[in-house]
């Protein structure tokens, strides 16, 4: 159930423990196998066992997920395109769930342009991160990339509005998983999109 880290001090105590900060959870922004293997063993790994938000998880990812379903400790959101509206579709999630601290999970190449982000996003929104990379074969991201999100963020964080509609227009589909809960996860957004 998601009142275990509910924005009441008390539940909130009840999941910390000196090693973990009260109220962390795992965000995981989806695509590549390696992120979700990794977010799995941290998971599972901390003291107490954190809870695992994943945005856009890739193809085979709620197998590669299951331990985290099967210990209800999973929540599942399709409904981004892009790094922007990774946090943009999860932060109402997090912080329904009361969530005021986050490991942010993503590959090390990509973990620039996700910080610079999350400061504008995710330090908006009073959640505090730490960057957990994972490392990936891959070259670093182009600095146009990182300027481009760092604007479309400050404009999310002014309007509301990430522009999901032109970067879905202007974004090459990616291979993403089924938009489908499997058992034990907790679907985000399901509602807004198939």
């Amino acid at each position: 159930s998601n009142t275990e880290c509910s924005s009441s001090s008390s539940n909130c105590e009840a999941m910390s423990s000196s090693l973990v900060p009260p109220c962390t959870a795992i965000l995981v922004l989806g695509g590549e196998p390696e992120r979700d293997v990794f977010a799995v063993r941290i998971s599972q790994e901390s003291l107490p066992p954190l809870h695992v938000f994943v945005s856009s998880p890739g193809a085979g990812a709620t197998e590669r997920l299951r331990p985290l379903a099967d210990a209800g400790r999973l929540h599942l959101s399709w409904t981004a395109v892009d790094t922007v509206t990774n946090f943009s579709t999860m932060i109402p999630a997090l912080l329904e769930f009361g969530v005021a601290h986050v490991w942010l999970v993503t590959s090390d190449y990509h973990m620039p342009r996700a910080e610079a982000v999350a400061r504008i996003m995710l330090g908006g929104s009073r959640i505090s991160f730490e960057p957990r990379p994972v490392a990936a074969e891959h070259g670093a991201e182009s600095w146009h990339r990182v300027c481009r999100d760092v604007l479309r963020a400050w404009l999310w964080r002014f309007t509301g509005w990430d522009l999901r509609w032109l970067a879905r227009r202007l974004t090459a589909p990616a291979l993403r998983g089924s938009p489908t809960a499997s058992d034990g996860a907790v679907a985000i957004g399901m509602e807004h999109e198939a």
